[in-house]
């Protein structure tokens, strides 16, 4: 487990993990508290290392989760953006009596979260 002192954490041999646990702050992440792979001889280092390994697993999904939406979210508005810029557009060619196509970029299905829970007729 991990022994804090000095504000440096460091690893401790007790296998009694739940006797020794130290809270740990926020700002540690968890991959810097990890064992290294050779490191690990006690159940409870073991034990340790699973849930240090569980946690991770739920910071990196949770990380990729906000830059995908962050990303979804910024797509999004430049979408807005070229839809209204398309509009004006679609007026000039109007008043020049034009009959020419615009593109219109829209989001793919697979961009929409949640179009891969729903099926549909094609598939």
């Amino acid at each position: 487990f991990f022994k804090k002192e000095n504000d440096v954490f460091t690893f401790t041999d007790n296998d009694d993990v739940f006797d020794s646990f130290v809270e740990v702050s926020d700002d540690l992440p968890t991959h810097m508290m990890l064992y290294p792979p050779l490191y690990i001889r006690t159940d409870g280092q073991r034990r340790m290392q699973i849930i240090l390994l569980k946690e991770h697993a739920r910071e990196v999904a949770k990380d990729f989760n906000n830059r995908f939406q962050a990303a979804l979210l910024e797509k999004e508005n430049t979408l807005g953006l070229i839809e209204g810029i398309n509009e004006r557009i679609q007026e000039i060619l109007v008043e020049l009596n034009c009959n020419d196509e615009i593109f219109s970029p829209s989001l793919h299905d697979t961009e929409i979260p949640d179009s891969i829970l729903h099926v549909k007729e094609t598939e």
